[in-house]
Formats: structure tokens, C-alpha cells, sequence
């Protein structure tokens, strides 16, 4: 439609007061009769400067190569091929559904509007909108589906405001193009089947009440064929399994059925089970009474897998920890504090800035968390989290899922903040590395692989946990974040400490997968021994204890340091690391001759390795 001419300016205060009612900002007074129309009938529509249409034609069509465009927000944005574009005689003047472009926007110079009123398939305009990462109220509507009889009313109201708030006139001719008239959809409805699905006792009188306060027509019909008829043409769409129609059911009902007819304006709804969905949310679900009986169902035992995740999230909420899920996509920024950006995986078609990355690690969602909580005065943190983390295969690891793609499986443990607040009997203290040490060590041990595990020192910020078997490949990590790690989420003046331990790896250990086994208390006492060894400084305890326990003493049950001197009477650079050694036998009592071939063996070996002695020696 055409309006000719208008002279641009102000809006009237009760539309500007209007508009700024739900949140818009008036622009002038034609834009604003836009976006009151649209806000009011539901129907997008544009307003283009007649002036600058090109070749006075208007031709909706797509491009096979991508095209250069720039919106009436001033960004020019690459715009795939395939995109639905309004175009004049010389080329685009809008993203169909989306926005129009500044080469054709309405200004202070205008006098002559062309208005666009359409209805464009849904499907076509959210693919638009992605691929631009741009979304209005336009788009917004016309993804979701439109009144497809409404554009000539619309633009006719429109074109009438136009005229009343900037002058003009309307020209008598418009252009209507609409190559598929809407047909009313019929759909049929089984009163029966509402009872069934929600558990009511409504009788047909009610329902076709209730439908036709929605403005749904209804008929009344006893031809049982029509129904199924229906659903083998597909005018009931798809339904789901238990919404499957039974012939035999056909047979033994009442032979009753409701005909509706669908308006317009409510293309959501499409199969019988939408329109018992609708009679329901009428009825107010907190109305509808609770069954007094139920079929019980056996379920299915859950996989080996989500046993595992089980056990080891029960594990982390016995150690005290509570659970938290971060967001699966990082910003850009984020994920370059954990992973060189060659090894990142990006996503296509980001929905902001903020969430452009896979994320490599957990550590990221726990920092974020932490903050949250320590900056409104949660003075102690103990999260834990199980979720997938991805980054690009190695060459000679192809992607478990998709290729290029290696996705895990991960459980993060994070402390920061307090470990004890102050109180009369003591004070306050801050977690420290050994805390979460402790924790992981215990994890370890109910995970059954505590055995198995070598550490590997990374640097002074960084610890690896392997197998002894694979020490290419850490089970797990301990990490204490950076100054930039920690800066990033506001997090400077705070502890923390984090590990994280890839579940994926850690269910192929056969110790992991098994069932938890317990043994009954030994009848016979334990055997303990003490043994103190001098080693250089530099010697860490944990490799010492993985030594000792790499002996394959069958009788030796635990090993546990419970001293560590340095001093003058060790000699200068070196340490005394004191050992309580339980033995035990399950058959006998052990005694000092049953234990001192072992004790030698455990010398032997750390004497080898690190130039251990005794320090009775």
C-alpha cells in the first residue's frame, strides 16, 4: 500500500506514551504507527521511502551467492545465499522478515510511504535470523508463525494512522500477492481421548464449551472413518506413541467425534493432542484430581556407565562438596585462558559473544560460580561438576563422536574461600592445596585406583595424576588457577584450588568399572612398623609412598607418614620422611620376623631410586 504525501515528525504523546509502556523508544511518527501495528494486531510490517525504491518495483527473491547488506541498525552484514531479500528493481532494500535496509529507510525527507505487509514461512526467517545473528520483534513473530489472513487489514490500518498522524493520502490501488490462500485446518477430536489424556470426566458439552471460548469452531460427527481417514491423509500430524489411533478402541467408543476448525491466528495448533492440551490448560491443570491409582513400572537397570557417574557424584556429596552445571559454551576470551586457540572448537552460529567456545575444562564454570557466591559474603566454597569438555583431536586420537572432535567426560572438584570460620575456639583459616589433596587422595581410594596412581609434576601451579601403566595420559589434574585465570572472574583476592579428573579414562580401569566389594574384619590384629628414611629435600613424599607400595608386599595394607624432620643431625639438604607401616594377614598373627624380610625389601628399593637409608643407620 501507498501513502502519499506525509510529512515525517513527532508522534502525538498518547502513541509515544504507549509505545514507551512496553519498552520502545519513538523514532517518528511513521515508524511508530509500525511498530504499534505490530504490537497490537501481531503483524510485522515495513515502511520503506517510496523516493528510493528503484526501478518502482518491488520483487521478493533469493541470491545463490552471499550477499553484502547493510540494516537500518548501520551494521553491513554478510548475508548467506538462500536468504530471503525484498528487493527493488536494482537489488535488496530488506532482509525479508528480519530488517529493512538503510538504503530505503524512512527519514526526515520523506514524503512518500511504501508499506510491506507479509507473511513469510517460519522456517525460512529463524534460519535468516541465525545465520545473521540478528533477531527484532519482526522475526520474533514471523519464526513463531503468524495470522496468515491478517496482512491487508493490517496494512490498512496502518496506512489510515499514517494518514491521520502525518497526512496524506492513501492511494485506492494496493498490490495483494498471496499464490496459496489460507484454507481453514480441520482438525478431529476424540472426547474420550480428553478424558483419557487428562484424567477427567468431561462430557462433550463441556469440551466444545471450552473450545469455542478459544474461538475454535466445532461439529459434531459419528462417522468413526473420519478420524482415521484424517490421520492416514496427515491432517493429524504426527502423534506421539501413546496418542497412536487404536481401531479396536474405534470400535468399542461411542462412535463420537468433534470436527474442529482451527483459526487463523493459532497456527500452533495441529494435531488432536494439541487441542487436548489447550482444553486442559483452560481447565487449569491445579484443578484436574490426582488418579488414586497407578500402573507400576519396572524400569530398565541403568547402563554400566551412569552407575559409575552415580557412584562418583555420590562420592564428591559425601566429601562435602555441592553440585553446580555451567554452561557448556565459553566466550572466546575464556576459553584462551585454558587452551591455545588452535586447539579450540568454535561454534557456527553463536547465539552472543559470551558463548562462542566448547568449553575445554570445567575450571571455568566453577571460577564463575565461586565468585558469584564469595562476593555475596558465601565466605566457603566446595563445588563439584560432571560434564562434557571438547577440543580438537590429537592427529593419532580420532573423535570419539564426531571427528576432529575428542569430547570427555569430566568431574571438577573446586574449593575457595574458608575452611573454618572464627569462632571461640579457634580461627579463621583458608583452604589450602593439602585440603583438596586430601579430598582428590580420597576420591582416589573409593574409586578403587589409589594403587595405580603416579604423580607427575608439572610446574609449581600444576600437578598430573597417572597410571603407572600410561603415564602419557593423566587421569586427572590438580590445578591452582593463575593471576589471569583468577582476574578474569573477578576471584584475586581469594584461594582456590581445583582438580579435574576425566571420568572417561578413569571408567576403562577395571577397579573403576567393578562392583564395590567389602571384606569382613579381619579376626587376627595388624602388624605396625615404623621406619624413618633420609632422603634428599628435593624427594617428594608421594613418590616415596608409590614406591613403597609398588613393592607388591601382599601383607603391607597401608602406608601413612606421620613425621618429617629437617635439621642438623639429618646433614644440610636433606630430610627425614618417618613411615607407619600396617601389615596384616588374614590367617595369622604377624610378628617383628614375619614383617623385616619386607621392611628390607621396602629399603632395598628406595635406597635404588633415591639413595635412601635408614636413619637409624
Amino acid at each position: 500500500m501507498v501513502v502519499e504525501g506525509v510529512k515525517i515528525g513527532p508522534s502525538p504523546d498518547w502513541l509515544k506514551n504507549r509505545l514507551a509502556s512496553i519498552g520502545l523508544r519513538s523514532v517518528n511518527n511513521v515508524v511508530d504507527v509500525t511498530n504499534f501495528v505490530l504490537h497490537d494486531m501481531g503483524q510485522p510490517l515495513h515502511a520503506f521511502d517510496m523516493d528510493r525504491i528503484r526501478g518502482k518495483q518491488i520483487v521478493v527473491r533469493s541470491f545463490d551467492s552471499m550477499q553484502a547488506f547493510e540494516t537500518l541498525d548501520g551494521v553491513s552484514r554478510e548475508v548467506p545465499a538462500g536468504t530471503l531479500f525484498i528487493c527493488d528493481g536494482e537489488g535488496p532494500v530488506a532482509v525479508a522478515g528480519v530488517m529493512g535496509g538503510a538504503n530505503s529507510e524512512v527519514t526526515n525527507e520523506t514524503t512518500h510511504i511504501l508499506l510491506e505487509s507479509a507473511w513469510f514461512d517460519p522456517s525460512h526467517i529463524r534460519k535468516a535470523s541465525k545465520s545473521i545473528q540478528l533477531q527484532t520483534d519482526s522475526s520474533y513473530r514471523f519464526e513463531r508463525g503468524i495470522d496468515p489472513t491478517m496482512q491487508l487489514e493490517a496494512a490498512s490500518k496502518a496506512a489510515a494512522m499514517i494518514r491521520d498522524l502525518a497526512g496524506g493520502t492513501i492511494r485506492n490501488e494496493f498490490t495483494d500477492l498471496n499464490p496459496v490462500p489460507h484454507q481453514p485446518r480441520i482438525v478431529s477430536l476424540r472426547p474420550e481421548r480428553v478424558d483419557h489424556i487428562l484424567g477427567t470426566s468431561l462430557s462433550t458439552d463441556e469440551i466444545q464449551s471450552i473450545l469455542e471460548r478459544l474461538e475454535i469452531q466445532t461439529r459434531r460427527t459419528n462417522q468413526s472413518g473420519e478420524l482415521h481417514a484424517a490421520h492416514q491423509a496427515g491432517t493429524l500430524g504426527h502423534e506421539s506413541a501413546g496418542d497412536q489411533i487404536d481401531t479396536q478402541d474405534h470400535a468399542n467408543a461411542n462412535n463420537q467425534f468433534l470436527e474442529c476448525t482451527i483459526p487463523a491466528f493459532r497456527p500452533d495448533l495441529e494435531r488432536e493432542i494439541d487441542l487436548i492440551e489447550e482444553v486442559g490448560r483452560m481447565l487449569d491443570y491445579n484443578t484436574i484430581p490426582a488418579p488414586d491409582s497407578s500402573v507400576f513400572v519396572h524400569s530398565d537397570p541403568l547402563p554400566a556407565w551412569e552407575q559409575f557417574k552415580e557412584r562418583m557424584r555420590d562420592t564428591a556429596m559425601n566429601l562435602g562438596y555441592r553440585e553446580i552445571a555451567g554452561n557448556s559454551l565459553l566466550s572466546k576470551q575464556e576459553a584462551s585462558v585454558w587452551l591455545g586457540e588452535e586447539a579450540q572448537i568454535q561454534t557456527l552460529n553463536p547465539v552472543s559473544h559470551e558463548t562462542t567456545t566448547l568449553r575445554p575444562v570445567l575450571a571455568a564454570g566453577f571460577l564463575r560460580n565461586a565468585a558469584f557466591n564469595l562476593n555475596r559474603r558465601n565466605r566457603s566454597v566446595r563445588f563439584f561438576e560432571i560434564g562434557q569438555v571438547f577440543q580438537k583431536a590429537a592427529e593419532n586420537k580420532p573423535g570419539r563422536w564426531i571427528t576432529d572432535v575428542s569430547e570427555r567426560t569430566s568431574l571438577l572438584l573446586g574449593l575457595s574461600g574458608l575452611r573454618t570460620f572464627e569462632s571461640w575456639n579457634r580461627e579463621e583459616a583458608p583452604f589450602t592445596q593439602f585440603d583438596l589433596k586430601s579430598d582428590l587422595a580420597t576420591f582416589f581410594t573409593r574409586a578403587g585406583v589409589s594403587h595405580r596412581l603416579k604423580e607427575h609434576v608439572i610446574s609449581s601451579s600444576e600437578l598430573h595424576y597417572t597410571l603407572h601403566e600410561d603415564e602419557s595420559t593423566p587421569l586427572a589434574k590438580f590445578i591452582i588457577p593463575n593471576k589471569e585465570q583468577k582476574k578474569l572472574y573477578g576471584l584475586e583476592d581469594f584461594p582456590a584450588y581445583l582438580a579435574e579428573i576425566d571420568l572417561t579414562a578413569l571408567f576403562q580401569t577395571e577397579e573403576s568399572r567393578g562392583d564395590i566389594r567389602f571384606e569382613k574384619i579381619p579376626k587376627v590384629p595388624s602388624f605396625e612398623f615404623d621406619a624413618a628414611f633420609i632422603v634428599d629435600q628435593s624427594v617428594r613424599i608421594g613418590t616415596l609412598v608409590d614406591e613403597i607400595r609398588g613393592c607388591g608386599i601382599s601383607t603391607l595394607k597401608q602406608v601413612r607418614v606421620f613425621d618429617i624432620y629437617e635439621g642438623e643431625s639429618v646433614g644440610s639438604g636433606k630430610k627425614s620422611v618417618a613411615f607407619r607401616l600396617t601389615f596384616l594377614d588374614s590367617v595369622k598373627t604377624l610378628n617383628i620376623n614375619d614383617v623385616e624380610p619386607s621392611v628390607k625389601i621396602i629399603e632395598k628399593a628406595l635406597a635404588h631410586r633415591f639413595e635412601a637409608r635408614l636413619r637409624s643407620e
